[in-house]
């Protein structure tokens, strides 16, 4: 609701003794599209239980309406008439309390219309309600209570026979009140029932029209004929918070952080296993998977763990030179920073690279460069194998203690995926233990099919099977921003300690603000939906991922700017997508070179750049499907 209307209730609410609400899309939403929506998840919830199946139960509960209606000749019949005119052959009781339950589960409070309404109570007006609806006033109480409002005159058209939609309930409370009409100020969203036929009367109205609030999902990329999405769309739309980032965590990452989850929850055959959910990446989708399954808390671990913590324990069971030059990751490092990514850095290893005449040792190479090179080779067999067998034994035996102390006897790992280190890693050490891996995709080229096909699969894509054409393509052009966006800020595992607590962390990234949102909003989502968890089947969890990935690889200019800014490499503050202008990259070639190849999101950076509307993602798939698999 708009500042300028709202402002305009609080002025009429002030000059008036009774402030009437209409329930329904007043005060009250359901998270369903329309009021018959209910009955689609009554039917779901019915079937489930019964053995007597009951198909197009909206139709036949509206028929049984019509058909109480005629028989009492009344307005509006009450909830139990129109059960009697139901079909005698279904379970009626089953289906009223279900059909109850469900209005309490999806009923939420308006939030801009709660605020209104507490305005209304600081300034000590009387309240009242007036409803057009089947049930009666006690259950509309309880709907309403449930949702923070607490009302105790509710004029509901069942019980007094007429509605509000022919102006006849308003006449009826005005007579049994004896108001005087100008005293009253009416808020609803009919036209006729909320603002035409009580300002016939003399009652001052508002009408209110329900907006759109959702930003990012529409009736263009959901199907709302989907149980699952009607209530996804319903929910976000009815959240009040306007924030781009938290729009974009609640309604995009929300939904695939959902799927994801139950997914996870469909894979485990084990469920006395641990679910360790790797750091730093797995950090939220941990705390939403116990959000999701409270039933799991007890086998969910939030595991700290990194391809550095696990390189000496690796290397301490296969100590040998091929095995060592494996580990030694593809960045371009000096040799110092090298051998402490190893954690084998210390005075007596500097003294040997020292010695070392064959390069810069300030100098940073690729590895390339050091597997190949003899002095680099001397190094590891005059220091570094002894200092792996020592040092490696003590941080495989850390880390067996830390794996005690989180009691895994066997385990599921959870992490993001692609190449597999991580797993090929545990599994070389605790292959009694390992009992598969769970993951957003699993790249062709990865270590994965090194181990067991059925120890591990993909949600997304798994090694040469894409789920979705082009889904691996779409994930790896904004690979960075996508792992950004469920990333911890804590530091990363650099070793085990051999008493609690077992891990041993760096330095924290700096915090970034936006992220923290756009994971909270997320968050956010899961603990809204979680209640309807039992409403919630694994279908349509495709559409949110290509909601999530259309938004990276065929951004707005809007899009672009805001996610364009959030920074990649904390250390040289450098962004996902912030280039500079055409006019200096013309002058300055190499600079577009290097800015682009730093680049963390590049469909974003020629999008920023260009600023035109071109096939980005398809030019990106030309420029690099050589690399991907590699």
């Amino acid at each position: 609701m708009i500042k300028s209307i709202s402002n305009r209730i609080k002025k009429n609410i002030l000059k008036r003794d009774v402030i009437s609400f209409d329930i329904f899309d007043t005060l009250i939403c359901r998270n369903c599209l329309t009021s018959t929506d209910i009955f689609s998840y009554v039917e779901k919830k019915y079937n489930e239980i019964s053995k007597n199946k009951i198909i197009d139960f909206t139709t036949k509960r509206i028929e049984a309406s019509r058909l109480a209606k005629a028989k009492y000749k009344v307005e509006e019949a009450t909830f139990d008439e129109i059960y009697e005119c139901f079909d005698n052959k279904y379970d009626k009781v089953l289906l009223k309390k279900l059909e109850l339950q469900a209005e309490e589960i999806f009923c939420v409070a308006n939030e801009e219309m709660k605020c209104i309404y507490d305005f209304a109570i600081e300034n000590k007006k009387r309240i009242i309600c007036v409803s057009d609806m089947y049930y009666d006033a006690k259950t509309l109480k309880r709907l309403l209570s449930n949702c923070g409002y607490f009302i105790d005159e509710i004029y509901v058209s069942s019980e007094y026979r007429v509605k509000k939609s022919t102006g006849k309930l308003f006449k009826k409370l005005v007579s049994l009140n004896k108001f005087n009409p100008k005293d009253v100020f009416h808020i609803g969203d009919a036209e006729k029932g909320d603002f035409l036929y009580p300002k016939l009367i003399g009652i001052k109205t508002l009408l209110i029209k329900p907006t759109n609030k959702n930003k990012f999902l529409n009736k263009n990329n959901i199907d709302l004929n989907s149980l699952n999405n009607n209530l996804i769309y319903s929910i976000c739309n009815n959240k009040n918070n306007s924030n781009y980032y938290y729009r974009f965590g609640y309604e995009v990452l929300g939904p695939v952080c959902l799927y994801f989850s139950l997914w996870i929850n469909s894979q485990l055959h084990d469920r006395n296993s641990k679910l360790l959910f790797c750091a730093r990446d797995m950090k939220m989708l941990h705390e939403i998977h116990n959000i999701l399954f409270p039933k799991t808390i007890d086998v969910s671990e939030y595991f700290y763990v990194s391809r550095r913590s696990l390189r000496l324990p690796y290397l301490y069971k296969n100590n040998t030179y091929a095995c060592f030059k494996d580990s030694i990751t593809n960045n371009r490092l000096n040799i110092c920073e090298l051998v402490d990514n190893l954690n084998l850095l210390d005075e007596e290893v500097i003294k040997h690279i020292k010695n070392i005449r064959s390069f810069d040792i300030e100098k940073k190479y690729n590895k390339d460069f050091y597997v190949e090179n003899k002095e680099f080779i001397e190094l590891y067999e005059n220091c570094l194998k002894e200092k792996i067998s020592f040092l490696g034994k003590k941080e495989y035996n850390n880390l067996n203690n830390y794996f005690d102390s989180l009691n895994v006897k066997s385990f599921y790992l959870i992490d993001m995926g692609w190449k597999g280190t991580t797993q090929s890693i545990l599994y070389d050490l605790y292959p009694q233990k390992l009992v598969g891996g769970l993951y957003f995709g699993i790249d062709s080229s990865s270590k994965y099919k090194e181990i067991n096909n059925n120890t591990s699969i993909g949600y997304l894509f798994y090694k040469n099977k894409d789920y979705i054409d082009d889904i691996q393509f779409r994930v790896y052009s904004f690979r960075d921003l996508f792992e950004k966006m469920f990333s911890s800020h804590h530091g990363t595992t650099i070793k085990y300690n051999d008493k609690d607590p077992y891990y041993v962390l760096g330095k924290p990234n700096a915090n970034d603000s936006t992220i923290e949102l756009i994971q909270r909003s997320a968050v956010d989502f899961i603990r809204d939906i979680s209640k309807y968890i039992d409403y919630i089947s694994r279908d349509n969890s495709y559409e949110y991922i290509n909601i999530f990935t259309n938004c990276f690889i065929n951004p707005s200019c809007k899009f672009v700017t805001i996610f364009g800014n959030i920074i990649n490499d904390n250390m040289f503050n450098r962004k996902m997508a912030s280039p500079k202008s055409i006019l200096y990259y013309i002058f300055h070639l190499k600079s577009l070179k290097k800015d682009f190849g730093e680049s963390g999101w590049k469909i974003g950076f020629m999008k920023r750049l260009l600023k035109i509307k071109l096939p980005y993602f398809s030019i990106y798939k030309k420029a690099y499907s050589h690399k991907i698999g590699k």
